[in-house]
C-alpha cells in the first residue's frame, strides 16, 4: 500500500474471488457427489450450493431417507475438517398435500424447520411448486432496478429514449425472465400478467414520456416491446432447446424439456435438425492458418513456393438459395445448398469438401494452401472452442489430411481479380442458382434459424394478443403491430 508492499499467504481455506477457488472447491465436492450418487441420492451440486433430491410416495420412508442423507453429509464433513451449519439447511416437503407427515431431519442434535419454500440459485421454490413466490420476488426486483433507472428518465430531460429503452431491455428485464424455464408455466395466469403488465408500463412511460393515461398496449406496440410474459415464454423456450442441446440431463428432465419446447408450436425442425453440439474443446492445430492484410493482395496474387498445391474456396448466397464452389488441380465442383444453409456454413463446407478431396487421393507429403476469402470461417476453424458440429467435422479432416502433409489455410481478399477466388466465386455462384436434389436441410440448421423462427412466433403471438385487447379503437386505427 502505498510505498509498501503486503503479502499475506493463505494457508487455509480458498482466496475470495480466486481464479483456482471453485475449481479447488470442486476438487473437494466431488467427492461427497459421488458418495452421495453412490448410496442412491439425486444430487444437483453448483459450486459450494448443494441439493439433495428424495423421492417417495410416503412420509416415513422420506423422513428415514432424508436424515440418512444428512448423516451422511455430516460424516463426509467430519473427515474433511468441515462443519455443516443448520442455520443455512434448509428442508422442503415438496407435496400438494395441505398436511404433511415428514418427520423433520436433526444435524447434530439440532432438529430442523420444515419450511414452507426455500431458495436456490436465485429461484423461489415453495412447497407446492406453484410459482407465486418467485413471480412476486422477481418482479419487486426488478421494480427496484427500474425505479433506480428511473431516476435517470425525465419528460425533458434525463438520459435518451434510445438509452433509456436499451436500459429496460438490458437491465431491468433480465432480472424478471431469469430461470423462466423453470417458472414460466405461472405466467399463464391473468393476475401474473398483470403484475408483469404493471412492471412494463412503467418501463414505457419513462421510455416514451407519455402521459399517464396511455395504454400500456399501445406504448408496447410503438417501442416494439411484446408483453412480458410472451418474453418470458420466449426466453422458457430457448432456454429449454439450450439445456435439449447440452445433453447432460436425465430421462425425466428431457421429457419435460420436450413439453416446454412441444407447448408453444413452434417449428421444432431447428430444434432436431441442429448443427449446435455441447462444447468441445481443441488445443492443437496441426496446420497454419494465415491472414494476411488486404494491402498485399492489391498487387494479385501472392507468390507460392515451387511445388505447392493451390486450391479455393467459397460460397455464395442468390436469391434466397446458397451454393459453395471449389476448385484446384484437375477439380471444380458447384454445390447447391438449399434455402436453409448460411454463407458461414457453404464457407466451411467448402474447406471440408476440398480436405475430402485431397484425402479420397492419397495426398501425401504435399505442401498444400488452401484459400478462402472468408475470415470468420477461417478463425471459426482455428479456435478452441467448438459448438457447431460442422465446424468440428471440418477441423477433424484438416487434422487427418495434415497427418502426411503440411497445410496453411490463407485468407484470400474477395473480388479482387484473383483469378482463382474469382472461379471459385463463379463456381459457388453457379451452386446458389442450381436447384438441390433431394429433401431440405441438407446440413444441421444454425442457431440463427431457430432464433429467427422464435422471433416469427413472438411477433404473432403479439399481434394476436394486440388484437384481442380490448378497446383502444383510436390506437389500432393508427399504429400496425408489426
Amino acid at each position: 500500500m502505498g510505498d509498501y508492499r503486503v503479502t499475506v499467504l493463505a494457508n487455509c481455506g480458498c482466496p475470495q474471488g480466486g481464479v483456482l477457488s471453485p475449481l479447488l472447491w470442486l476438487l473437494v465436492a466431488d467427492g461427497l457427489l459421488t458418495l452421495l450418487v453412490e448410496q442412491g441420492f439425486e444430487v444437483v451440486g453448483y459450486a459450494d450450493d448443494l441439493a439433495v433430491i428424495i423421492r417417495g410416495r410416503f412420509d416415513s420412508t422420506l423422513s428415514e431417507r432424508v436424515q440418512v442423507g444428512l448423516d451422511l453429509i455430516q460424516r463426509w464433513c467430519d473427515g474433511e475438517g468441515l462443519t455443516l451449519n443448520p442455520r443455512k439447511t434448509t428442508v422442503v416437503s415438496f407435496t400438494r398435500k395441505r398436511r404433511s407427515n415428514v418427520v423433520a431431519p436433526t444435524i447434530q442434535g439440532t432438529t430442523l424447520v420444515l419450511s414452507e419454500q426455500v431458495k436456490y440459485l436465485g429461484v423461489i421454490l415453495d412447497r407446492k411448486l406453484t410459482w407465486k413466490p418467485q413471480t412476486r420476488h422477481a418482479v419487486q426486483k426488478a421494480t427496484k432496478a427500474m425505479w433506480a433507472c428511473r431516476r435517470l428518465m425525465g419528460k425533458t430531460w434525463g438520459i435518451s429514449p434510445r438509452m433509456a429503452h436499451w436500459l429496460y431491455t438490458a437491465v431491468v428485464r433480465p432480472i424478471v425472465s431469469y430461470a423462466a424455464l423453470v417458472w414460466w408455466r405461472a405466467t399463464n395466469q391473468q393476475t401474473v400478467q398483470a403484475q408483469l403488465g404493471t412492471l412494463q408500463r412503467q418501463a414505457c412511460l419513462g421510455i416514451t414520456g407519455a402521459i399517464r393515461t396511455c395504454p400500456t398496449a399501445s406504448m408496447e406496440v410503438l417501442l416494439g416491446l411484446p408483453p412480458l410474459h410472451i418474453h418470458i415464454w420466449r426466453c422458457a423456450y430457448l432456454g429449454a432447446v439450450r439445456v435439449r442441446w447440452s445433453e447432460m440431463v436425465g430421462s425425466f428432465a428431457t421429457r419435460r424439456l420436450q413439453d416446454t419446447i412441444q407447448h408453444f408450436g413452434i417449428d421444432s425442425a431447428g430444434v432436431l435438425i441442429s448443427d449446435v453440439m455441447p462444447e468441445k474443446m481443441n488445443f492443437r492445430l496441426p496446420f497454419k492458418v494465415a491472414i494476411p492484410s488486404g494491402e498485399r493482395w492489391r498487387g494479385g496474387d501472392l507468390p507460392l513456393a515451387a511445388g505447392v498445391q493451390a486450391w479455393y474456396t467459397d460460397g455464395s448466397v442468390i436469391g434466397g438459395r446458397t451454393g459453395l464452389g471449389v476448385t484446384g488441380p484437375r477439380f471444380s465442383l458447384a454445390l447447391p445448398l438449399g434455402s436453409c444453409a448460411t454463407i458461414f456454413q457453404a464457407e466451411v463446407l467448402a474447406i471440408d469438401i476440398c480436405a475430402q478431396e485431397l484425402l479420397r487421393r492419397g495426398t501425401k507429403n504435399a505442401r498444400i494452401c488452401i484459400f478462402s476469402d472468408s475470415q470468420a470461417a477461417l478463425k471459426a476453424i482455428s479456435a478452441f472452442s467448438h459448438k457447431s458440429r460442422l465446424t468440428w467435422d471440418c477441423l477433424n479432416t484438416l487434422k487427418a489430411l495434415a497427418r502426411d502433409n503440411r497445410i496453411t489455410l490463407t485468407w484470400v481478399l474477395g473480388h479482387a481479380g484473383i483469378k482463382g477466388n474469382e472461379k471459385a466465386d463463379s463456381l459457388a455462384k453457379l451452386g446458389a442458382e442450381s436447384l438441390p436434389t433431394g429433401p431440405e436441410p441438407f446440413l444441421g440448421l444454425p442457431k440463427s434459424y431457430l432464433e429467427r423462427k422464435v422471433d416469427e412466433w413472438v411477433n404473432t403471438t403479439k399481434t394476436s394478443h394486440w388484437l384481442r385487447c380490448p378497446g383502444l379503437r383510436q390506437s389500432k386505427r393508427l399504429i400496425s403491430p408489426q
